[in-house]
């Protein structure tokens, strides 16, 4: 039996388990009634050893008598003939177990010294473990019916603005549909940005560098020459995602940019839909759809832009953001790397001025196919200028 109560250690896994799960839950109402289960979970388990203890405790040989002697007694005595089973005596102790954290009692008491010296154990173990877990419980229930009472009270006034505006039952509905859901879309797109996170301030720069370096770089280099980049100096780009980069959040109905504001950044698009307007007047012909995975404003980090069009959320977009004033400043630092640039720049402005000249320029720039042929085209005028770059070519080659 000493064997097995070992197993319990495994349950340091428990925790890990749990963070994992809490992290894969978007909704609060999902993740407070995990917390709950998990608060539940606990008390069970512990009245579960507590129990396990007073059961072994009571079958202690001996010629002292036990509370299991005392149970037997009264089971035959109200089912003559039978004896009590392990399974029975087991939720007895449990059930003694549970009394210990709550006002309830039951017929079981301490018959010799050790027990009563274990109930006392039980009871001040109660004292101090039974109040912390009602108040977290009670405080998550609370949070939740906050949150209730707040949609609520949302829902309740704009039903009251649809009656006292007339407006007709089929639009009412339609509003109200549309409203719920992207309620529900806006509270399960919210993300954690590093600025709301205080403790992040604490690490050391070479740490921050590596973190900034696994959230940034696999987003950045969908774009064809960031990855040209990252091949030739992948210090240089972890710089870039250290410096350069931000996040930024997008409501449904949010403006990104407005034609002719002047362009500072690049958008990479994590989540959500966006649609830009081409244009000083917004107008359907001239909309196209932005999803996941695109990027927009390319332009900033080689020419000085102003938008030519207006691009806002469609609904809670999550975004990626490459400022062109920090990562020119860091090229810059770099000869071989400002020479990669420059030979990429003229070729890009080149390809911008024929799409202006076709009345295509805008700030979506250039299609993907485009930009894979000029970073090849710039990389292999820049590999043939020494030995040194001959082996680096060789081995992007490979």
């Amino acid at each position: 039996r000493g064997f097995r109560m070992l197993k319990f250690l495994r349950f340091y896994r428990v925790p890990k388990a749990y963070l994992s799960t809490k992290n894969l839950l978007r909704s609060s109402a999902a993740q407070t009634t995990l917390k709950i289960t998990a608060w539940l979970a606990g008390i069970v388990m512990l009245n579960h050893v507590i129990a396990c203890f007073w059961y072994f405790i009571g079958m202690a040989p001996g010629d002292n008598p036990s509370w299991i002697w005392a149970v037997k007694e009264l089971y035959v005595q109200q089912t003559p003939g039978r004896e009590p089973g392990k399974w029975y005596l087991y939720f007895t102790a449990l059930h003694w177990a549970v009394t210990q954290f709550t006002p309830a009692s039951m017929e079981v008491s301490p018959k010799n010294v050790w027990e009563r010296v274990y109930n006392l154990f039980a009871i001040f173990i109660s004292l101090v473990l039974f109040p912390t877990f009602l108040t977290s419980i009670t405080n998550s229930v609370t949070a939740l019916g906050q949150q209730n009472a707040d949609y609520s009270e949302a829902k309740r006034k704009l039903t009251r603005y649809l009656q006292e505006n007339r407006i007709s039952l089929k639009l009412s509905s339609r509003i109200q549909s549309v409203a719920f859901a992207q309620y529900d879309s806006l509270r399960n797109a919210e993300r954690v940005h590093e600025p709301d996170v205080q403790l992040l301030k604490l690490l050391p720069r070479s740490l921050k560098e590596q973190m900034h370096a696994e959230v940034y770089q696999p987003l950045i280099i969908r774009h064809p020459f960031l990855e040209v980049l990252a091949c030739w100096h992948e210090r240089i780009l972890t710089k870039i995602c250290h410096t350069a980069m931000s996040q930024e959040s997008l409501k449904s109905g949010d403006e990104l940019f407005a034609h002719g504001r002047e362009a500072e950044k690049v958008h990479f698009v994590l989540s959500g839909n966006l649609l830009y307007f081409e244009g000083s007047s917004p107008s359907p012909q001239n909309r196209e759809d932005v999803h996941a995975g695109c990027w927009v404003c390319d332009q900033v980090l080689w020419i000085q832009w102003v938008h030519r069009g207006l691009m806002t959320a469609v609904q809670p977009c999550e975004l990626a953001n490459l400022d062109g004033g920090s990562f020119r400043k860091l090229v810059a630092k770099y000869p071989r790397m400002r020479s990669l640039c420059s030979r990429f720049a003229k070729r890009y402005v080149a390809a911008i001025k024929e799409n202006e000249f076709e009345g295509c320029c805008n700030d979506l720039g250039c299609s993907v196919e485009a930009l894979q042929n000029l970073s090849r085209e710039a990389s292999g005028m820049c590999l043939t200028r020494g030995p040194s770059d001959l082996s680096r070519q060789s081995q992007t080659s490979t």
